[in-house]
């Protein structure tokens, strides 16, 4: 059974949360001063051998919060260390899952970065994002953590693609993170991680982070997650009133629906959101529109009966469904324009 982790930071610095001294080198070195909530979770979840299930907002510090705990368990196995290692097979050592070629990238500098300045750039970490990065590879020679999309890994462990290649992942692999797990599945790689998942041990370490945590990612969890430690960390001033956001885009009119769905549907606005629209009808197409993409949503205008109306906002207030589609009262706004050319003098002269 899941047990749930407090988000409040449980340590305040980096040298509490029992590091190898050559990553806090590296810690200090970066610059990083004090760990971040998701950080100050993770790190000593991970370090424990536990799988993590974690819900964090875009910009928390996730990258950081599994890339110490993963980097230390390979330097481990470098040292000849005891532990959960210790009775794996050499290989690939640990698999980071990410859903596009920018995120390998950025993920693959926060770890050179570490490794560099800890004085440990002999461990090879390398990324699987374009067809030609398999180039590099060698079933002989295998690397200690491979950063991937889920298609490229997916290529090399059944060996289709690149002239046979087969990394061997069942008997070397220890630690799994599938990062942004949400947008994993919104980008269609299911059957890839699928493939993947019958690639790698059983019992292999798994840390899953998303900035949403919806019933879509009960497939993943299931295949990877072992009664994992769920950590819950919620937007910064969520709970001091500093939580409502605006946004803005300029798009032009044929292209709004597509970027609302691209919006909710790839949970790029994090919360509950409300959307205004010009007229009734729009409102009720919007709502029609998204439902034809599983996104829930409720409408509120003038012409709903009031017992409808406050059905709706009780219901977006209690979180049964997250987008509230509103509508301005038309004659409401007609008299609000009447009265702005009354104030300001507009008679004839």
């Amino acid at each position: 059974m899941s047990k749930a982790a407090s988000s409040s930071a449980s340590s305040s610095s980096f040298e509490q949360l029992g590091l190898d001294l050559r990553l806090l080198k590296a810690v200090r070195k970066i610059g990083l001063e004090a760990p971040t909530p998701i950080q100050a979770e993770c790190v000593p979840l991970a370090l424990a051998g536990k799988d993590v299930l974690a819900r964090a907002p875009t910009g928390s510090g996730k990258t950081y919060a599994y890339a110490l705990p993963l980097l230390q368990k390979v330097l481990s196995r470098h040292d000849g260390g005891g532990g959960a290692s210790s009775s794996i097979e050499p290989g690939v050592g640990a698999v980071v899952l990410v859903p596009t070629r920018e995120l390998c990238q950025q993920v693959h500098g926060v770890m050179r970065k570490l490794l560099g300045h800890g004085g440990a750039a002999g461990v090879r970490v390398v990324t699987l994002a374009t067809p030609t990065d398999a180039a590099s590879l060698s079933a002989d020679a295998p690397p200690d953590v491979i950063i991937a999309t889920p298609s490229r890994l997916r290529q090399v462990c059944t060996g289709s693609g690149h002239a046979g290649l087969l990394l061997k992942l069942r008997d070397s692999v220890h630690t799994l993170v599938v990062d942004e797990a949400d947008l994993l599945l919104s980008y269609g790689y299911g059957d890839d991680i699928a493939a993947i998942g019958g690639a790698l041990p059983p019992a292999v370490q798994t840390l899953l982070l998303s900035a949403t945590i919806t019933p879509d990612l009960d497939s993943v969890r299931s295949l990877f997650l072992h009664n994992p430690v769920t950590v819950d960390i919620e937007e910064d001033g969520a709970d001091q009133g500093g939580g409502l956001r605006q946004y803005w885009l300029r798009t032009s009119h044929a292209d709004k629906f597509l970027v609302m769905y691209a919006l909710f549907k790839l949970n790029r606005i994090p919360g509950r959101s409300l959307i205004f629209v010009n007229s009734v009808d729009r409102g009720f197409r919007l709502k029609l529109f998204l439902e034809q993409f599983g996104v829930s949503s409720g409408v509120l205008n003038c012409e709903l009966p009031l017992a409808s109306r406050w059905h709706a906002i009780e219901h977006f207030n209690r979180g049964l469904f997250d987008i509230l589609i509103a509508t301005d009262d038309p004659k409401l706004m007609a008299g609000r324009a009447t009265e702005r050319l009354e104030a300001g003098g507009g008679g004839g002269g």
